[in-house]
């Protein structure tokens, strides 16, 4: 039997309470004390139903709808503000990775040893490294057009705004990086540093692409496993 984790939290508003101006917070299944800790969300993540549910679910529901409930409710857990936990190490990246290689597996009612690259590959979803990144990026390009408060928009600088003493060409709309004092900055904690970096990677029709819209459908067609 399956014990709820301690920092476990649910709200139902009751049809009273949802029209009351006291409603309670509902949680946002995000890990934050006195210290976000990325191991403390990572391990949140990864509690869920037992293996034997989800296999015995997936042989009586057809596969589109299967489809559509982890992306509604599974896929929507690994998003939520990975752009402030996604830079996790990779022990934990691995840990939920597992996750998904189990759900594409039950999806395509494949063996336990089934390759999850390819099944992946064959469903044409992005693992959740490259997924992590691709939102990394979608939320720069948010913070370069304006689309985000401005405690966002100011943590980016582009080049051409800090070298104007050399030929600007080539520069197509990248980033300066700042220079990280610390390996932890640089890896873990920063927006700002790890931001610039997938964002200068990207291609630049993508960099200078003229809508959200435009920019996710550029994006979908991006290689990111260099990042």
């Amino acid at each position: 039997m399956h014990r709820l984790p301690a920092n476990f939290s649910a709200y139902m508003p009751s049809d009273h309470a949802a029209t009351s101006s006291n409603v309670t917070p509902v949680s946002l299944h995000v890990n934050a004390g006195q210290f976000l800790t990325t191991a403390r969300q990572v391990t949140s993540l990864a509690w869920g139903p037992p293996p034997r549910c989800k296999q015995a679910l997936s042989h009586c529901v057809p596969p589109a709808t299967l489809q559509n409930i982890y992306h509604g409710l599974v896929q929507s857990h690994f998003d939520y503000c990975s752009v402030v936990w996604g830079n996790c190490a990779k022990t934990l990246s691995d840990k939920l990775q597992k996750l998904q290689n189990r759900a594409v597996r039950v999806l395509s009612h494949s063996s336990y040893d089934a390759d999850a690259n390819q099944l992946l590959t064959e469903l044409g979803w992005d693992n959740l490294e490259t997924r992590r990144q691709k939102l990394k990026a979608e939320m720069v390009y948010k913070s370069l057009n304006g689309l985000t408060p401005n405690y966002l928009s100011s943590k980016f600088i582009l080049r051409g705004d800090v070298i104007t003493s050399y030929n600007l060409r080539g520069f197509g709309n990248k980033l300066a990086i700042p220079l990280p004092h610390t390996n932890y900055y640089k890896n873990t904690c920063s927006f700002r540093y790890s931001g610039a970096v997938v964002w200068n990677s990207l291609p630049s029709a993508a960099r200078q692409a003229m809508s959200l819209t435009d920019f996710r459908r550029l994006l979908i067609k991006c290689d990111m496993a260099f990042m």
